[in-house]
């Protein structure tokens, strides 16, 4: 006999057992407890944190998009002023004044523009970069075009205006800002180029930069960094820092890259998104107090619980001795207890055995049970009236004398067909498509019979491969025809055949437009099938109690047959739960 394996504390006394397992009911609460609290702590910190820097970043978009808004006011007046217009005229009739005139009114235009505080240079340049203004440059901010320079493709313009990538002048950090200048026609004949200073920016933020403050970030629509608290990072891209454009989807809000948090607010129409990071040490500040907290408790806690267990143990020794002692002549083993300090261990030894027993008692009443119910649900297979077979060869036979050899072989491939299926090699669920042939063969056979059978089955495809218990279909139309044709005074009968989804279930429903049926017979029906009583003189067939049985016993109570009336069509309904197999819940 295969030796049973000994509770993990056997050999330890009540007293230690309590106190340690004590010691892990406080632990474990507490540990969890902690978690919870650190991390709603860790969520609440992050959520004010990000919520101070979308309030940071909202004033610094603002104040940016203020200042885009001066120099866009500022470069479009310069853009539109006559002179410059007409500089790159070669018809000097056109020109609204000399040639000398319009060169200086130009010149005054661009040294106007620039400002020393703000922008680093000024360009104005031909759209075929053959000119720029004055070969003789008097301002120190007023720039020659290189002709190693390119100009920004007209496509990228968007209202006549686009800011260029990041670039340096002279070691100096700039972004250009571009503006096409129209010539007297209303033609593209130049552009305008203001370099702006980084440290424009630069100034909107700087001020908030501080311990509780990570970098900050200006980020055009490609990616490009166009201002940072990083002086290193003008003019990188954006994935430098583990961010794309892409994720900053949102009009603000924040997301984690690696190890790292940032908060942001994105600006659509001006294609510009504005970053804070928001440093780790903020979004762990004050969590070492409250671990230290923790731990205090914790070892309270600990200390009480291992206390509380040995005073329990005491209680506890004596009535399990009594238990013991009680337990004892039910056990079928007669052994002796096992060599143990440990009381609750000599406990479980008896109680093993006895269970035990139990468990192979049940086994052998659960196996008994199992087999008289498939016995049951195969004597109720068996119960299909045998009257249709005979019925069916009688027709063959008929129709062979009448020399109608053709459509004797026709049905009796169907009645071939239609026993494999009812036979389908033992087992108790077919498809759904299997049970609709079945169906739709035989009604195709009495039809041979009965010339007014009116049938059709509407059954969803997406319900075709479930399974369902066999044979459920065929004993109600049976049952229609026997009732609505037979009993039509013009034998004649439309029975139509339909499957639905309800929620886990699916409903089989047969209807037929007999008019035998009353309220008070449905009412008979469902009463027998419920109850087995018959009312008055009524007789019902087994046919429907063979499905309802059937059904009933395979998913249990809420499932099976019963009837109705509705709109003058006696309709009989079947609920099966949705099986994916043929396995049984038997």
């Amino acid at each position: 006999m295969k030796r049973k394996r000994k509770p993990l504390f056997a050999n330890v006394s009540v007293k230690v057992t309590l106190g340690f397992l004590f010691a892990i009911v406080a632990i474990i609460p507490m540990l969890s407890i902690g978690y919870i609290s650190m991390h709603t702590f860790s969520n609440t910190v992050l959520e004010r944190s990000v919520q101070q820097s979308l309030s940071r970043l909202e004033l610094v978009e603002y104040r940016t998009i203020d200042k885009i808004r001066e120099k866009h006011r500022s470069t479009l007046l310069a853009a539109f002023d006559e002179n410059m217009r007409a500089y790159f005229e070669a018809d000097a009739s056109r020109l609204p004044g000399s040639r000398s005139i319009v060169e200086n009114e130009t010149r005054k235009q661009l040294i106007g523009l620039f400002n020393s505080q703000e922008d680093a240079a000024v360009k104005l340049v031909s759209l075929d970069g053959t000119r720029t203004v004055m070969k003789d440059v008097t301002h120190s901010g007023v720039r020659a075009f290189a002709s190693q320079e390119e100009l920004t493709s007209l496509s990228q313009f968007r209202l006549f205006d686009h800011w260029g990538a990041p670039t340096r002048i002279g070691g100096e950090a700039v972004l250009p800002y571009e503006r096409i200048v129209l010539d007297l026609e209303n033609w593209p004949a130049a552009m305008l180029i203001v370099y702006v200073k980084e440290t424009l920016l630069y100034n909107l933020y700087s001020g908030y930069l501080g311990p509780e403050t990570g970098a900050f970030y200006i980020v055009n629509g490609a990616g490009q960094i166009v201002s940072a608290s990083d002086r290193d990072a003008f003019g990188g891209d954006i994935a430098a820092i583990g961010l794309t454009t892409g994720a900053l989807s949102q009009e603000s809000g924040y997301l984690r890259a690696g190890d790292d948090t940032y908060a942001y607010r994105a600006n659509p129409q001006r294609g510009l998104y504005f970053i804070e990071e928001i440093p780790h040490s903020v979004i762990t500040s004050g969590t070492r107090e409250i671990l230290k907290s923790m731990l205090y408790v914790m070892l309270v806690s600990l200390a009480a619980c291992v206390l509380l267990g040995s005073l329990m143990a005491r209680s506890f020794t004596q009535p399990l001795y009594r238990l013991i002692g009680r337990i004892q002549p039910h056990d079928p083993s007669g052994a002796e207890p096992i060599s143990s300090r440990n009381e609750i261990a000599i406990l479980s030894d008896r109680y093993d055995r006895i269970v035990d027993r139990l468990n192979t008692l049940i086994a052998e009443y659960y196996e008994e049970q199992r087999k008289k119910k498939e016995a049951e649900i195969r004597a109720l297979e068996f119960q299909i009236n045998p009257h249709f077979l005979y019925n069916t060869l009688s027709t063959i036979v008929w129709l062979i004398e009448a020399n109608e050899g053709k459509e004797a072989i026709r049905i009796t491939k169907e009645l071939a067909a239609f026993f494999r299926i009812s036979v389908s090699k033992g087992s108790e669920s077919i498809r759904i498509a299997e049970e609709v042939r079945h169906v739709m063969l035989y009604t195709d056979i009495q039809s041979a019979r009965y010339e007014g059978i009116d049938f059709a089955a509407q059954v969803p495809g997406e319900l075709l491969d479930y399974y369902t218990p066999k044979l459920i279909l065929q004993p109600l139309v049976e049952n229609a025809i026997i009732h609505a044709l037979q009993k039509s005074e013009e034998k004649r009968c439309r029975i139509r055949v339909r499957a639905f989804e309800d929620a886990d279930d699916i409903v089989f429903e047969v209807s037929d437009d007999g008019a035998s049926a009353t309220e008070e017979t449905i009412a008979g029906m469902n009463e027998f099938l419920r109850s087995r009583r018959e009312t008055g003189d009524r007789r019902y067939g087994i046919g429907i109690s063979n499905v309802h049985d059937r059904v009933a016993m395979r998913f249990g109570e809420g499932y099976g047959l019963s009837y109705r009336r509705e709109n003058g069509l006696t309709v009989a309904s079947v609920r099966i739960r949705k099986q994916k197999g043929a396995e049984t819940d038997v």
